[in-house]
């Protein structure tokens, strides 16, 4: 087929005829002018440059930063009150943030970014980040305070109380109770409840508990497990075992002894035994 001989600024029609090419939509180009004036460019001078540039964007920025025209808007001085101040804080962070898109131009050279939308950005960026640090920061802690007040052990009664009220928890010499350390009042009350049995808890004095062995742990066993060894120790659902934490093995197992005085003790399976997040 022939040549039409058609230039850039002309098309064929289904006729044959040449047609002009026809320049951008007037909504296209009042968004042109609109996005560059929200970058912080003056109406005058973005549409100036948008003609010069066949209304592309891109190129329109470059023209308009290489000549050093980024006439920004006058944000509104603050009137001493703290709100505002925040507000124009805000304002800027906006602008400076619509700036970014420029960053993506396929025609930026080394001078194509507005340079003071960057600054504001920057400053701006730096603010929230350390804001949001510190917020995690907050949450971190709140998240670790909530988990230490979550922490119940087992302690062994060393003498007989007898309960007031409803609010309060009978225990005889020897009886096991699982308490939450950080209830503990400056009056010597600490909350408790039966070990197998959350329905009875109340409160009791912290001067009939006996004093944790360090490195021990009062524990619940949970699954009936057997002894398949002379060193290894069987085991009962429901009973408490005093157990070694620095015992467990990777393979495990873990050294504990029976509660009454001169019972056995031996190896254990880890898995047998109730174990609280700080204990694992």
């Amino acid at each position: 087929m022939a040549p039409t001989g058609s230039s850039q600024k002309s098309s064929v029609t289904a006729s044959g005829a040449p047609k002009r090419c026809a320049g951008p939509a007037k909504d296209a180009m009042a968004g042109h002018i609109a996005h560059l004036k929200d970058m912080g460019f003056c109406e005058s001078q973005a549409r100036k440059a948008l003609a010069e540039c066949v209304w592309d964007v891109n190129r329109a920025i470059d023209l308009l930063v290489a000549r050093g025209a980024v006439a920004l808007a006058s944000p509104t001085l603050p009137k001493g009150s703290v709100k505002e101040r925040s507000g124009s804080r805000d304002q800027t962070e906006v602008v400076s943030n619509k700036g970014i898109d420029a960053d993506n131009s396929t025609t930026a050279s080394g001078v194509s970014t507005p340079r003071c939308c960057q600054s504001f950005s920057s400053s701006s960026t730096l603010e929230s980040g350390r804001g949001v640090e510190a917020s995690g920061e907050r949450d971190d802690k709140d998240r670790r305070d909530d988990k230490d007040r979550s922490k119940k052990s087992i302690r062994r009664v060393c003498r007989r109380v007898t309960s007031q009220d409803a609010q309060q928890l009978s225990a005889e010499p020897g009886d096991f109770v699982r308490v939450w350390p950080h209830s503990e009042t400056e009056l010597g009350w600490i909350y408790a409840e039966d070990p197998t049995d959350a329905s009875r808890a109340g409160w009791l004095p912290s001067a009939i508990l006996e004093h944790s062995e360090a490195g021990h742990e009062w524990l619940c066993v949970q699954k009936e497990m057997p002894a398949v060894h002379a060193n290894q120790m069987g085991v009962e659902e429901g009973e408490i075992l005093k157990v070694n934490l620095a015992s467990r093995t990777p393979e495990g197992w873990a050294y504990a002894q029976k509660a009454e005085a001169g019972k056995a003790s031996g190896w254990v399976p880890v898995c047998s035994l109730l174990w609280q997040d700080s204990q694992l």
